[in-house]
């Protein structure tokens, strides 16, 4: 039987159990605050061809390298490597990222618990090399807390394994359904020699490791992202083995370019270096980037991807794109400090168009932008009229804006090919009916010019409200 210690951090709003034994430890994170839900989008069999997901946030964490999963239970997770005291062995961090809502929650008293079991299979070679397991059971407050979608629980196990190719097996069930996921990870384990560096590991929070006998401590940032305009800051934890003087550091965009650089000194004891290295969020901005860390002469490195990203339902990674996803959502004037911003302010004011807009400010989800990507989700799906995104199509815009109308009249429908058919969208809440019509008997529907200036007159009443 194992020993599960409850141990409280400094981190805000996060409770943390440490799973302990000689080669496991688990950590499970139950964070009351929350960041953006992640996983809302449209699955790819239904997405229209060609034209990118902004919800679609599995596809920005395969970006970074890591692993993912989306059903039935799912989860995001990745792989380390330190050095242990013996070249010949190599300690393999896990790391698993899941949301509450994967599991499923029964009450019990006062709280809600749900219980989820982790096996890890190392194989090699057919035969399995090393197995562990262990069930991890979840605490929360409220009914509330159980359908959160942000990263609200973290599975973290160290496995010692000799340098060499393996099949990890992974097996993650939700105790009380009985779901399980199965996947197969490749993994390469390096002999980390010395000079040498650990793998770069993005935490929230860690202490420096002092011998290579032991574990490293620390809570991983398993799906290795930052928010921009939330978090000024992402956090890199790094161990050095051997070599001497301050270790040089970047990072660089999906393009080779180098945002930003520094020398950072680690602390030493008995030639293994070790510490955090802090990357501004301002000077790096929304992007999946690159880090690296080398000694002088270079022939020692180490490097991780990065996401940094608008939310964690949002897979847009590029601030001009972000302006462009905007121009349905709110008036030129609310976008005005957006657009006008310096990139080392765009920041701060992503953070004040969020606040502005927000209908809800006393939950963690920012419920509008929510929606509005939503609907241009299904805007894609349904408007396909000339192979482009749907949700820039004329029926498009205005689902998006609007959303959808109360009745739809048609004229001409029983010719599929007749030009000149007409849709009448009949919004009755706000006593308006918007006319197109298809001209070209292609199904290529536009705003009459009477309906397109009644329509930008309502959606300027609509967003000042």
């Amino acid at each position: 039987m194992l020993d599960i210690t409850p141990v409280r951090l400094p981190a805000p709003c996060r409770r943390v159990a440490g799973l302990t034994a000689s080669l496991v430890v688990g950590v499970l994170l139950a964070a009351c605050g929350g960041r953006t839900p992640v996983d809302r989008g449209t699955s790819p069999a239904n997405r229209s061809p060609g034209v990118p997901s902004a919800l679609d946030v599995s596809r920005l964490y395969r970006d970074a390298g890591l692993f993912v999963e989306t059903t039935p239970v799912p989860f995001v997770g990745t792989t380390h490597v330190f050095a242990t005291a013996t070249p010949d062995t190599t300690l393999v961090l896990l790391t698993l990222s899941l949301p509450n809502r994967a599991l499923t929650f029964v009450r019990e008293g006062d709280h809600y618990r749900a219980g989820y079991d982790v096996i890890v299979d190392a194989r090699r070679a057919g035969g399995s090399v090393r197995k562990e397991q262990g069930r991890q059971i979840v605490r929360v407050a409220s009914y509330k807390e159980t359908s959160r979608g942000d990263e609200s629980l973290i599975f973290q196990q160290y496995v010692r394994l000799a340098p060499q190719s393996y099949t990890l097996n992974l097996t993650v069930r939700d105790v009380e359904s009985g779901r399980t996921t199965v996947r197969d990870v490749d993994v390469t384990v390096p002999r980390i020699g010395t000079p040498g560096f650990s793998s770069a590991v993005p935490v929230y929070e860690a202490e420096p490791r002092l011998r290579r006998d032991t574990l490293p401590v620390l809570v991983p940032n398993a799906r290795e992202t930052a928010v921009f305009g939330q978090d000024s800051s992402l956090m890199v934890y790094l161990e050095r083995y051997g070599g001497s003087g301050p270790v040089q550091t970047a990072v660089r965009d999906a393009n080779g370019v180098e945002l930003w650089r520094d020398s950072v000194p680690l602390p030493t004891n008995g030639g293994m270096s070790s510490g955090l290295i802090t990357l501004p969020i301002t000077q790096l901005g929304p992007g999946v980037d690159t880090f690296l860390a080398w000694g002088g002469a270079g022939s020692d490195t180490t490097r991780t991807r990065l996401v940094v990203s608008f939310g964690e339902g949002i897979a847009i990674t590029s601030f001009d794109e972000m302006l462009s996803y905007l121009r349905y959502y709110a008036l030129p004037d609310v976008l005005a400090p957006l657009r006008n911003a310096v990139p080392q302010d765009r920041g701060r004011a992503w953070l004040a168009f969020l606040k502005a807009t927000d209908p809800d400010p006393t939950t963690p989800e920012h419920e509008g932008l929510r929606d509005y990507f939503i609907r241009i989700e299904q805007a894609n799906l349904r408007y396909r009229e000339e192979g482009g995104p749907g949700w820039l199509t004329d029926r498009g815009k205005v689902f998006v804006s609007l959303g959808d109308p109360d009745q739809i009249y048609e004229q001409g429908q029983g010719d599929i090919a007749q030009r000149g058919r007409v849709q009448i969208w009949e919004y009755t809440q706000y006593r308006t009916q918007l006319v197109f019509i298809d001209q070209t008997g292609f199904g290529r529907y536009r705003l009459t010019t009477t309906s397109e200036m009644e329509f930008q007159s309502l959606v300027r009443r609509v967003r000042q409200r």
